[in-house]
């Protein structure tokens, strides 16, 4: 009776564990769903918008100054006198994502006379809220020749 009864839970427990049972048991998977990254509504950037930026730039004398631009030009004194300033955009504007937030921000040349060089900056402008915001200046050189600026990879090209 013992070997009958030992013969028959070793027929259930093999039974148990046949291939369709063990596979009926094993959690079938499931697919991952990867978050996508979805593009906030935010206001794009203008040309006008650019126009009427806050810059901060160092100036002539390198100290740092805040440069509100008013369609695209700020001018402080008499250019006939010393200590003034006029500084405009160039007709160069790139517009493409700087710091991979899903947003075209942008990048402006700007001239800046002092009273005798014209100096050209490369200037990265992010766009926060549909509001350009300056964070990055370098200089260029006094009145270079400019091919083509764009904006790729997060990363701004200059041709001049």
């Amino acid at each position: 009776m013992k070997k009958l009864f030992l013969a028959f839970s070793l027929l259930l427990w093999t039974s148990a564990c046949s291939a369709s049972s063990i596979f009926s048991l094993t959690p079938t998977p499931t697919a991952y769903i990867y978050p996508t990254a979805e593009t906030p509504l935010v206001p794009a950037l203008t040309v006008e918008s650019l126009g009427d930026a806050e810059y901060i730039l160092p100036g002539f004398d390198g100290a740092i100054r805040s440069y509100q631009f008013v369609d695209g030009t700020y001018t402080i004194g008499d250019p006939s006198v010393s200590g003034n300033a006029s500084l405009s955009l160039l007709d160069f504007f790139a517009f493409g994502d700087l710091n991979e937030d899903g947003v075209n921000d942008a990048a402006v040349l700007i001239a800046e006379n002092y009273g005798g060089r014209v100096l050209v900056s490369v200037n990265a402008v992010l766009n926060e809220g549909g509001l350009p915001r300056h964070v990055a200046s370098f200089m260029i050189d006094d009145r270079p020749q400019i091919n083509a600026l764009d904006i790729r990879d997060g990363e701004i090209f200059l041709d001049a």
